[in-house]
């Protein structure tokens, strides 16, 4: 293994993952690799590195990730802005300021990560109505390449306008999605009135 480690390490950079001992001095990980075996290590084109545990590796390797939320509103509205109009078409509010957070795992395509997105936009009412503290809520999931900070394919999981009524009750409208395979079957408005908070 350790030879085949050396050759790899000729033409590119190589980080072995083992809990084997017998690469650590002292047989102790915490020491680092064996003298013996960094010397050898040294004379590699490349670095070739040994650590004791996918942690270690993943501790090693972790970058915090920027993401421009501008580019993410852009996607959204490209890929997800006709669904997102047809709501506020429906329910006569119109959309203003955006807040985005967002949660990425990695994926076996170290360029590609898998994203998890919340957004909301105040929203203003359209129709005279009087109905106020109006906002549009959309989360969804995609693929994010963070190589040229660029969203795609993605999908919303839940869309939803609450809002407060001229007389004071708290109603929402909501689509809800339906996924397969990654087939979408279709959405349905429903309405919601809440008119008292429970308490559990």
């Amino acid at each position: 293994m350790w030879e085949n480690c050396k050759t790899l390490a000729n033409k590119s950079k190589v980080i072995l993952v083992t809990d084997d001992r017998d690469f650590f001095e002292d047989n102790d990980p915490a020491k680092g690799l064996a003298t013996i075996l960094s010397l050898e290590a040294d004379k590699c084109r490349y670095r070739l590195s040994v650590m004791h545990s996918l942690p270690d590796l993943l501790r090693d390797i972790e970058r915090p990730i920027e993401v421009s939320y501008q580019a993410l509103e852009a996607a959204i509205n490209a890929q997800l802005g006709a669904e997102i109009d047809g709501l506020l078409d429906r329910t006569g509010f119109y959309r203003s300021e955006a807040r985005f957070e967002t949660t990425f795992y990695a994926t076996e395509d170290p360029k590609v990560l898998y994203g998890e997105f919340a957004a909301e936009f105040n929203c203003e009412d359209a129709t005279g109505e009087g109905r106020t503290d109006a906002t549009l809520r959309l989360e969804g999931n995609g693929s994010y390449s963070h190589a040229n900070n660029s969203f795609s394919n993605l999908r919303a999981t839940e869309l939803s306008i609450p809002y407060v009524t001229r007389e004071g009750e708290q109603e929402e409208k909501r689509y809800y999605y339906l996924y397969a395979e990654g087939a979408a079957f279709g959405h349905r408005t429903v309405t919601h009135v809440v008119r008292k908070k429970l308490e559990g």
